[in-house]
């Protein structure tokens, strides 16, 4: 049995059978020393775009991509990167000597790619995608709740909240989503966690 493992900027999902929403792991603190500009800014945030994609690739896809190479140099051969950033773990079995692992490369990547504060008018901004990608997902046959209010959501989201509305988060949960399945559904509905919120 296979093992996906999801990553996004929000999450970093881990199933047994497809993408599914667990807590996050954001940005946890290493020893890693995270590349930096003079200003103390993340030099990865100067290639972000209007639309929040680093270099025209999302969040997860280059995130992904780092921890996949990581994992790599650790001599992890079975597994592979999806073009979504999910990875797969090819033999779950492996489970617990890859999660050990799996938290290092997570912890030295997110160190290097740490997301930027989240300020009030980044999270409006992600409210309003929210919003959009749920009737979008309602579309494609998907049911997905109701938001609550923006103020609402915003705080939820300040908060840490482990209840926090997602409908991407919603639709893992609710549903088995394959990694082809993930990337179609996502071209057609774009996901707000895969960008980069900048101001």
């Amino acid at each position: 049995m296979k093992r996906i493992i999801c990553i996004t900027g929000i999450l970093l999902a881990i199933s047994l059978t497809g993408c599914t929403s667990l807590p996050s792991v954001e940005n946890p603190s290493s020893g890693a020393e995270q590349p930096t500009e003079a200003s103390g800014t993340p030099d990865y945030l100067a290639k972000v775009d209007a639309n929040g994609l680093i270099n025209g690739r999302s969040y997860a896809a280059v995130v992904g991509e780092a921890t996949f190479k990581c994992l790599s140099e650790k001599g992890w051969a079975d597994v592979e990167l999806s073009d979504t950033g999910s990875i797969i773990l090819r033999d779950a079995s492996k489970s617990d000597s890859f999660d050990k692992d799996m938290q290092l490369c997570s912890e030295t990547v997110n160190s290097q790619y740490p997301l930027p504060p989240v300020t009030d008018r980044a999270l409006e901004e992600r409210y309003a995608l929210e919003l959009t990608t749920k009737d979008c997902l309602n579309q494609l046959g998907y049911s997905i709740t109701d938001a609550p209010s923006k103020k609402t959501w915003v705080e939820q989201m300040r908060s840490g909240s482990a209840d926090i509305w997602l409908p991407y988060a919603e639709l893992f949960t609710n549903n088995r989503i394959s990694p082809a399945d993930e990337k179609k559904i996502k071209q057609t509905c774009a996901d707000p966690a895969e960008r980069v919120y900048v101001g």
